[in-house]
């Protein structure tokens, strides 16, 4: 690993954040209309603790989709400008690549958690900050499954091509109303609960309620949440590893760009 490239990396990716329009949209445009509209909702609905979960499931939510979003997108706009295979011409390795990437995503899943948490405890009194220093261990269950995901999504977009590049922004909806984000699992019908509880953002849903409503930490849940996370994050390293060079090996890089 290279320092030097690893942050020259960063800077280019920070380049493109601040002058791309689409970015912005997609980071900052969708979540404040989602906030607007989950507090209204909530707010409606009236007092409770099952209404908060609607806001409580929606600011978690927003870490795994922005860090996920930015890890995929990333090597998207390096496609889209060709300018991909250049990069690994360079002394620059897959893995400095990355791991870039998995820095400048959590910067803004960070900072999209911050903008909307502070949306909704100015707007609507919701503070999520009490959940205390476990926030800080759900913040990053879910980077880390959002950082898994990019890089799967990812892998698939170098085997198959930019034919299937709308995957990077509508697949990690399918864990969404599986992993529990707005209710608990035992609201899934039966047949589904077992695939929930093998979701990593499961445990982290279930255990951020429990605490809100009952201040009680399910740690034995929370423990096979992380090593489920663990899991998921090595296989989808070592199938984007896969990917990348069996792109290189075929030539699909050329055709990526072509």
């Amino acid at each position: 690993m290279n320092v030097i490239r690893i942050r020259a990396v960063l800077l280019h990716s920070w380049y493109h954040f601040t002058k791309s329009r689409e970015t912005w949209v997609d980071i900052i445009w969708f979540p404040l209309v989602s906030v607007l509209v989950f507090g209204f909702m909530s707010q409606y609905l009236g007092e409770g603790s099952k209404v908060r979960f609607l806001l409580l499931g929606f600011l978690l939510w927003q870490v795994i989709t922005a860090a996920q979003y930015s890890v995929t997108m990333s090597a998207l706009w390096e496609i889209w400008g060709g300018s991909l295979s250049s990069l690994f011409i360079t002394p620059l390795t897959l893995g400095e690549f990355v791991l870039a990437q998995m820095l400048s995503a959590s910067f803004k899943a960070l900072a999209v958690f911050a903008f909307t948490s502070g949306l909704a405890w100015l707007l609507y009194g919701t503070n999520i900050l009490t959940l205390g220093p476990m926030l800080a261990l759900y913040l990053l269950e879910l980077m880390v499954f959002g950082w898994s995901a990019g890089m799967f999504i990812l892998g698939l977009i170098l085997r198959y091509g930019t034919n299937i590049q709308s995957l990077a922004w509508g697949l990690i909806f399918v864990v969404e109303p599986l992993a529990g984000v707005f209710y608990p699992v035992d609201a899934l019908p039966a047949a589904l609960r077992w695939l929930a509880l093998l979701l990593p953002p499961t445990s982290v849903f279930e255990a951020a309620r429990s605490q809100f409503t009952a201040g009680i930490v399910p740690w034995g849940l929370l423990l096979v949440g992380t090593a489920l996370n663990a899991a998921c994050f090595l296989l989808a390293a070592l199938f984007l590893w896969r990917m990348f060079h069996r792109a290189k090996e075929s030539g699909m890089f050329a055709k990526l760009e072509g």
